[in-house]
């Protein structure tokens, strides 16, 4: 089955176009048979390095050529890699490294300065050059079978520790093809990749176009600007965009910004819940452009069901779009707290099965065992199905409806939270008592976080600059109110409703705001106040 390999599919498209444009960057752009060589002397320096089959190799790139050639390496020389944001606090860099075992570590002269040799084997991918005196260009063999890891994602822990979802050759393969053969991705298609690279989501839009011959564009790092992303998109006549719902809205608010994505010809959004009329601006500008919404968590491979929006949808009374029918090769079940299937218009808790479903958290057998269960709808296989904690109804045309998390697990901007882990990091800071995190949604459905936080003498610039510190930049709170103590009901339990209300001394103006799946009101005071919530 190795002629199945994601990386032997780019061999073979190597060989089809080699002198097709695969990947730009800024100023910068590569050839497939650029790609590949330069591919091949790093698999081979790192095969001279130690990496064997299913090695755990961290990479620490920012969005660049480089980054496309060292997860194809990783993959080329056997190994796994575990994408790493260069911006994440140092402590979050270390825990990822700590947790997962990692020795072999890709990077470049501009971040993770801070990383010992003694501990690691770094590779410097400014040097590929001088990797090797006499450098292999040779497709080295390929050793994986397709049940081996191909990818970690790190996502956020209950515990305060992130946990990492393993997936697989099989399952992300599966994704693949339904990506490039349901939609018809093909040589002329322009990806323009502007979301995080350790996203779940960003991982098929790297591999998925150089198995068909198109290009991939790279926004280089940096704040995410809609107008620079529409510049992009007018500039390189962009088709395929695969975006977080909150990271796409803003895009298509502006009618300067829409008269320049006439290219686009397929736009995915997954990640969170999506909401028909904050994309209605771009159906109206290109009806010819198919949005299509996608479901499914980290650890069964990014995409397990999928919704095309078409014209009633903009007409429905629906909350939420619909996540849709699963993708090919996949099942999904709800059940009730019985494990037992509900009927047509019935919520329950939504499980997945199929060749999608990962291999559980690296090195945390208890929490896999949690959420990856024993398969009762298993054919003797002895396969597993993935709990998902999401509630969903089933729909009178058998498609998926999201409703809520059935924990306090929640999406900021497309990124998983847990929220226990913000509460154990703010508790964590020297003065803090006790602490708080809720998440509240604001008049156009967007989720943020208010931290709460309990003691003596503290300073929310302080707390902020504590956990900017810990925790990646999407998961500090876009506030931190210091109370003496929290409000209680009569049992003792802390009462949210009495919670205080967030207020900007600078203005006077009301804005209401309701909470997510509690339904409380929250008042939010200035307007300057909403937009920054809007933007982060």
């Amino acid at each position: 089955m190795k002629e199945e390999l994601i990386v032997k599919r780019f061999e073979n498209q190597v060989a089809i176009s080699p002198e097709s444009l695969a990947v730009s960057c800024g100023q910068l752009s590569i050839s497939y048979d650029q790609l590949n060589r330069r591919v091949n002397i790093l698999a081979n320096y790192l095969i001279e390095k130690g990496v064997k089959r299913n090695s755990f190799v961290g990479v620490i790139l920012p969005r660049s050529i480089d980054f496309i050639v060292a997860v194809l390496a990783v993959l080329k020389s056997g190994g796994c890699y575990i994408p790493i944001d260069p911006g994440y606090p140092e402590e979050r860099i270390r825990d990822i490294i700590a947790d997962a075992g990692v020795f072999f570590l890709l990077k470049n002269n501009s971040n993770a300065f801070w990383l010992d040799d003694d501990e690691l084997c770094i590779v410097n991918v400014d040097s590929l050059d001088q990797l090797i005196k006499s450098p292999t260009i040779g497709n080295p063999s390929l050793i994986n079978d397709m049940d081996d890891p191909i990818y970690i994602i790190y996502t956020s822990g209950s515990t305060g520790i992130p946990k990492g979802a393993i997936n697989k050759h099989n399952g992300f393969l599966n994704l693949i093809d339904w990506y490039t053969q349901d939609f018809n991705l093909n040589k002329n298609d322009k990806i323009l990749i502007y979301t995080p690279l350790n996203f779940d989501l960003t991982q098929k839009n790297i591999f998925a176009p150089l198995l068909v011959g198109a290009t991939i564009f790279l926004v280089n790092d940096g704040l995410y600007d809609p107008s620079l992303i529409a510049d992009e998109i007018y500039k390189n006549k962009i088709t395929w965009i695969n975006s977080t719902p909150s990271a796409f809205y803003p895009l298509i608010e502006s009618d300067y910004n829409l008269k320049k994505l006439e290219s686009l010809r397929y736009v995915f959004v997954g990640g969170e819940p999506l909401f028909a009329k904050r994309v209605l601006p771009i159906h109206l500008s290109n009806p010819r452009l198919k949005i299509v919404n996608t479901y499914g968590p980290t650890e069964c491979a990014d995409v397990c069901s999928f919704y095309t929006l078409t014209e009633k949808d903009f007409k429905s009374q629906h909350v939420y779009v619909p996540i849709g029918k699963q993708i090919k090769n996949m099942n999904l079940y709800v059940l009730d707290d019985n494990m037992n299937k509900v009927k047509e218009g019935e919520i329950g808790e939504l499980y997945i099965e199929g060749v999608g479903v990962g291999l559980g958290y690296i090195n945390n057998k208890e929490i896999t065992n949690q959420a990856f269960l024993p398969n009762p709808f298993d054919k003797g296989n002895n396969s597993s199905i993935y709990k998902t904690g999401d509630i969903v109804r089933i729909l009178p045309d058998f498609n998926l409806e999201f409703i809520e998390r059935k924990d306090f697990q929640v999406k900021i901007r497309g990124y998983r939270v847990e929220l226990e882990e913000i509460i154990s990091s703010l508790r964590g800071i020297p003065g803090v008592k006790d602490a708080l995190v809720i998440a509240y949604e604001n008049q156009d459905q967007e989720k943020f976080l208010v931290g709460y936080a309990v003691g003596k003498g503290l300073k929310e610039t302080d707390l902020k600059k504590k956990l900017q510190e810990k925790l990646p930049a999407y998961m500090v709170p876009s506030a931190i109110i210091v109370m003496d103590a929290f409000p209680l009901t009569a049992n003792g339990k802390v009462d949210r409703k009495k919670l205080p209300l967030i207020k900007n001394k600078d203005s006077h103006s009301l804005l209401k705001f309701s909470l997510d799946d509690r339904a409380k009101k929250c008042l939010i005071f200035g307007k300057n106040f909403y937009l920054y919530l809007s933007i982060i």
